[in-house]
């Protein structure tokens, strides 16, 4: 499968690790099996697919009932590579629909970045856990990666406290709430800029 994907035959590939995830219910094999195949999803663009086999990776929400993999450690390869592959794969996702809300008119707007903003939250989560764990112990260019993915993340979560803060028929105390936390994602936003 590997090799599949190294050629840009992702769906070859997605194929192949998905034989392999069912066909070896024990094996560790399955672990990089997933973190390939998320990567494989992710590439012809089904993002659900991919993050749902990177959380069986980090943790057992993402797994079906029937899965008798043992749990990763934080410390494996495997569990490295999934969470920052989670996390970044999460960034493109609030990134391209940030994209999106910024085509259309103020009211889709506004729904569309209150859609947007879990999975934003859900991606700085995870890139900031990720940057906690290895920033100081890896030379990983991943770790600074992430540092910016999470800081571009805040800087798109500002956008729905501040556009809320703009509506016309909020009252002052939620303006100044949500001016709060829009100011709030931007400071961090900076933090993590000058990683």
């Amino acid at each position: 499968g590997k090799a599949l994907l190294a050629v840009g035959k992702a769906e070859q590939a997605i194929s192949a690790f998905e034989q392999c995830i069912y066909e070896y219910q024990k094996d560790p094999l399955r672990y990089s099996a997933r973190y390939y195949g998320a990567l494989a999803y992710a590439e012809i663009g089904d993002f659900e697919k991919a993050r749902r086999l990177l959380r069986a990776n980090i943790d057992s929400e993402g797994r079906l009932p029937d899965d008798q993999t043992p749990d990763l450690q934080p410390e494996s390869a495997e569990w490295q590579d999934s969470l920052f592959a989670l996390g970044s794969l999460l960034y493109e996702l609030g990134y391209r629909n940030d994209l999106q809300a910024e085509q259309v008119d103020p009211e889709e707007k506004l729904e569309l970045l209150m859609k947007n903003q879990p999975i934003l939250e859900s991606a700085i989560r995870r890139l900031e856990v990720a940057d906690q764990r290895w920033w100081d112990e890896h030379t990983d260019p991943r770790s600074k990666q992430n540092a910016y993915f999470a800081a571009r993340a805040h800087v798109m979560a500002s956008k729905l406290p501040s556009l809320q803060s703009s509506l016309p028929d909020s009252l002052d105390a939620a303006r100044r709430v949500s001016l709060r936390k829009a100011e709030m994602r931007l400071q961090q936003a900076l933090v993590g800029f000058r990683r």
